[in-house]
Order: structure tokens, then sequence, then C-alpha cells
């Protein structure tokens, strides 16, 4: 019966603990089942607009702010003083490591860009948009 229910997407399991969870299937037609009667319980991640099951909560507490631990670690592992994105308060949380297809993935800050060059190098090097009469 898990078998099946893993087969058609209800649940899904675990490789490496052999744990079952909800699939998508049941976050999808569960959803407004959950949101009508436990509206208190379901959050949505402030990041990416989804329900949150497991994840990191705003420290502050007039911040209703939660996120995916995905999330977190994609939004927040790339910049060196973490934010809520709720109420821009200091992110206290450990920021978990991001992890795409099952593999550890290395979350750098961004580069900064480079600057454009100056506008008058620009100006003369442009070719003239004008045609001569």
């Amino acid at each position: 019966l898990l078998e099946t229910w893993v087969t058609s997407l209800w649940l899904g399991m675990s490789r490496q603990e052999g744990v079952y969870f909800l699939g998508p299937r049941s976050h999808i037609e569960l959803l407004p089942h959950l949101r009508e009667h436990y509206r208190d319980t379901v959050v949505d991640c402030s990041l990416c607009s989804r329900p949150v099951v497991r994840g990191q909560r705003c420290s502050q507490a007039v911040c209703d702010g939660k996120v995916h631990l995905q999330c977190a670690a994609r939004y927040m592992g790339r910049r060196e003083e973490p934010k809520c994105p709720n109420c821009e308060a200091a992110w206290l949380h450990e920021i978990p490591a991001l992890v795409e297809n099952g593999r550890e993935v290395r979350n750098e800050p961004p580069r900064p860009a480079t600057p454009p060059p100056s506008s008058d190098r620009a100006r003369r090097r442009a070719p003239s948009s004008r045609r001569s009469r």
C-alpha cells in the first residue's frame, strides 16, 4: 500500500533514512483543507510563498517571517549579514547548506559588478544614430 502511495505521489520516501513524508500530490490536494481548518498553523514562506512545514522563523516576536530551510540557504547563504525578508532584522539562525539534486552546492556571495564605462568614453565610442542629409 505504501509503495502505491509513493508511486502516485501521495507520499514521498527518504532513501537515506527510509522515512515517509507527504508527497507533492498530498500538499496540492490537502492545502485548501489545511488553510481552512488550521489557519493559525499553516504559514507561508516569506520568500517563495509556499507553505512551510520545516523551516526557520524570524527571532523578532513581532515578525511572522518564516522560510524553508532550502530558501534560507539560497537567499541568505549569499549574504554577509543575513536579514529577515519581512522585517530586515538580523537573521540569527545558522544558514543551512544549499543542496541541489542531492549534492551540496557552494553558496558564494555575489561578486561586485564591473563598473560601466564612463559616459564620456561610451558616447565617443557609440556610433552616431543620426544620418547626415
